[in-house]
């Protein structure tokens, strides 16, 4: 049952990677652009709150 959460967490931590390196790869300004997206998220909620 260990192994089941061990490999369930590995495959999570490795799509990560795969997703990080892809935006590197095929669109460098992709992370970028992720993280602006993220912020203005972040913002959105924070202003609702106000």
């Amino acid at each position: 049952r260990l192994w089941f959460w061990f490999t369930l967490f590995s495959e999570l931590k490795l799509e990560r990677y795969t997703n990080s390196i892809e935006y590197r790869t095929f669109d460098p300004d992709g992370e970028r652009k992720a993280r602006a997206r993220a912020r203005e998220h972040l913002c959105d909620i924070a202003a609702t709150e106000l």
